[in-house]
């Protein structure tokens, strides 16, 4: 799983993680461990004057094979907005075709809901503001959220950029609102893409797979979720103010796959 931040990837992870086939993980360290051996491999010099792409393959392999053995069930959601930029190497280690779920959710409501959680903890540094210092303002925090290194803008550009790259047929988006508004249609879509059989699920007692700490992103409640499936959106236009909101109130091509 993959998509954008703030667009519901918890919850449905939590959602999922109750069918007794699914192990699902919000918060995971296997991309970065599996794209952090592939970037070094050949940083060191011993496989600079000796190349082993046969060993480079097989601890790769190995590596998203044995991150989530433990949970021994048949079907594996690991989530991290950054395994769309990975599709191809992906690909060529598991030697098959992957399936990424992608959550998304209208930009101006994203960024609205990182405002909402300051809004709601005023007595904790966000990230956000720790970052941008004393010039801190809605309109900075939703640039420095967009911008090309910000939470938003990275898992933006790797989205669009797996689609320009011809991956469309591997992505699944699921829209926040209309999962929010009518989850047994976007859980059947999804059951479809994975080739599973649909589940019964019990939208009134979710629970959260595993635990987080807000304070390593710094943005409390980051990560929680609700027991209860229901809609919290909050007034985009009214959190961000008109400028702000216009700017980044567009139209997205994820609207036509839906």
């Amino acid at each position: 799983m993959a998509g954008l931040p703030r667009a519901g990837s918890t919850m449905l992870i939590s959602l999922l993680s109750q069918n007794p086939r699914i192990h699902g993980v919000p918060i995971s360290g296997l991309c970065g461990i599996f794209t952090g051996i592939y970037a070094n491999w050949d940083k060191g010099e011993f496989h600079i004057e000796t190349p082993n792409p046969e060993a480079k393959r097989a601890v790769l392999s190995a590596t998203l094979g044995a991150y989530h053995e433990n949970a021994k069930k048949p079907i594996i959601i690991d989530k991290n907005r950054q395994w769309t930029p990975h599709i191809l190497l992906l690909e060529e280690i598991l030697g098959r075709k992957i399936k990424i779920i992608v959550p998304v959710r209208p930009i101006v409501e994203i960024l609205a809901s990182f405002e909402k959680i300051r809004q709601t903890h005023p007595l904790e540094l966000t990230g956000a503001d720790e970052a941008i210092g004393g010039g801190t303002t809605i309109a900075a925090r939703a640039e420095y959220f967009a911008a090309p290194n910000g939470v938003l803008g990275l898992a933006y550009n790797a989205t669009k950029d797996a689609v320009v790259a011809g991956f469309l047929d591997r992505l699944l988006f699921v829209d926040y609102n209309k999962l929010m508004n009518d989850p047994e249609t976007q859980l059947k879509r999804i059951y479809e893409f994975l080739g599973e059989e649909s589940f019964k699920h019990d939208f009134k007692n979710i629970t959260r797979p595993g635990e987080s700490n807000w304070r390593v992103h710094k943005f409390p409640g980051l990560h929680d979720v609700r027991h209860v499936f229901e809609k919290q959106s909050p007034d985009a236009k009214r959190i961000l103010g008109d400028e702000v909101y216009a700017r980044y109130n567009k139209e997205e091509p994820w609207e036509a796959w839906t």
